[in-house]
């Protein structure tokens, strides 16, 4: 039992004409509605309509069930197959949404050239964190010229950039650092008078005024916790 999709009676497999009697599958018209819709193309005021849209369209046209608006929004006109007939237009990017071309397309894949270039982790990360788009993320990396905001030491592999984001209400995206730096102003709280307070710091140090030209050792210079181990197992 099946429904008909033109007048929807519920009605038996055997109202319906084969598709392929090898496969099984059935038109979707019952018998009585493709019967009377062969007596109605004989009248030549008769004009079909559209089975995407629905509108009234004329008999000729590109497509034998589609209107012009929508056979172009369907088929790719200008990149055919070697025996002419038509291709389906490629869906856009289903990270960007951005048109895709056919000579950059390969089998399975749904991204555009922009959004294969960014890893998948990363493109999660950034739909997920920032609500931004790999194509958004590559244009911002671009304007930065691929150096970080702060330091302006260029991304590597080993340097990798960090989507920065004020942590307060709303929290708005602010760039792309370097780990240091992202570290730097998560530490500050991103409040510039302390960021002022240290360039301060940095250009007038105290202990040089009590203590001009005292320098450290090179121990001082160390990780702290290896320069302290030592004391800490001896006491």
């Amino acid at each position: 039992m099946r429904n008909c999709s033109r007048c929807g009676e519920l009605l038996e497999d055997d109202a319906f004409y084969f598709v392929s009697k090898k496969l099984g599958t059935r038109r979707g018209q019952c018998k009585a509605c493709m019967a009377e819709l062969k007596s109605d193309q004989k009248n030549p005021a008769w004009e079909p309509t559209c089975s995407r849209c629905g509108i009234i369209r004329p008999r000729s046209g590109p497509g034998r069930r589609l209107c012009t608006a929508c056979f172009e929004d369907v088929y790719d006109e200008e990149d055919r197959r070697e025996n002419g007939s038509h291709r389906l237009k490629l869906k856009p990017c289903s990270a960007c949404g951005a048109h895709r071309l056919r000579q950059d397309h390969f089998k399975g894949s749904t991204l555009c050239p922009i959004c294969r270039s960014v890893n998948q982790g990363r493109r999660k990360r950034l739909k997920m964190y920032f609500n931004m788009s790999p194509r958004e993320y590559v244009q911002l990396l671009e304007e930065q010229r691929n150096r970080c905001g702060i330091c302006s030491r260029r991304f590597t592999k080993a340097l990798p950039p960090h989507v920065d984001h004020s942590h307060a209400d709303p929290p708005f995206i602010r760039g792309l650092l370097c780990g240091g730096c992202n570290t730097l102003l998560g530490l500050a709280k991103d409040r510039p008078e302390r960021l002022q307070a240290a360039m301060a710091f940095l250009a007038a140090p105290p202990a040089q005024g009590l203590f001009p030209g005292r320098q450290a050792t090179e121990l001082g210079n160390r990780d702290s916790w290896e320069t302290f181990r030592p004391l800490r197992r001896a006491a």
